[in-house]
């Protein structure tokens, strides 16, 4: 039997934000405030385990709300305090894999705050996950931007 030949895709978004670079990574490595922010409008991420050190491992479920229909394991290659974020990452439904993919997040000092700019090289199935994946990854940049301007965190 022959599978389908699977599509490999790069996608990078990227977001400036009034905050501070130290302000963005620590939104990132402190699971709680993630917990916040990781997805964006409309869906919902319940995470089971989150170890943020370097060969850590992270799994959660994520999709749309009040149905979480994707299951995610990453593995932290690399962590650069302030610097980057380096995964790796299998995403399946049931049991069957949806996608694989490297994801970086980089950190860097904009111009009017700092940027976060995440390149993700992906492998799936079909283009659907590598468009899911943009789309999931610009929603939560959005709501790590809402996050960041709560009036209870000033």
């Amino acid at each position: 039997m022959t599978e389908a030949r699977w599509c490999h895709d790069q996608v990078e978004v990227s977001r400036e934000f009034d905050a501070s670079v130290a302000a963005l990574f620590g939104s990132f490595a402190d699971l709680d405030a993630r917990r916040c922010w990781a997805a964006p409008p409309g869906e919902q991420v319940e995470f089971s385990l989150d170890d943020f050190s370097v060969g850590g491992t992270s799994v959660y479920r994520c999709g749309p709300s009040g149905s979480l229909r994707f299951d995610v394991t990453s593995h932290y290659l690399d962590i650069v305090d302030g610097v980057r974020i380096v995964v790796a990452e299998r995403v399946s439904g049931g049991n069957q894999l949806l996608s694989t993919s490297l994801v970086t997040w980089h950190y860097e000092v904009g111009e009017t705050g700092a940027r976060i700019r995440i390149v993700a090289q992906i492998s799936a199935p079909d283009e659907r996950m590598v468009a899911g994946a943009e789309g999931g990854l610009t929603g939560s940049l959005r709501s790590l931007e809402s996050y960041l301007t709560r009036p209870d965190r000033n």
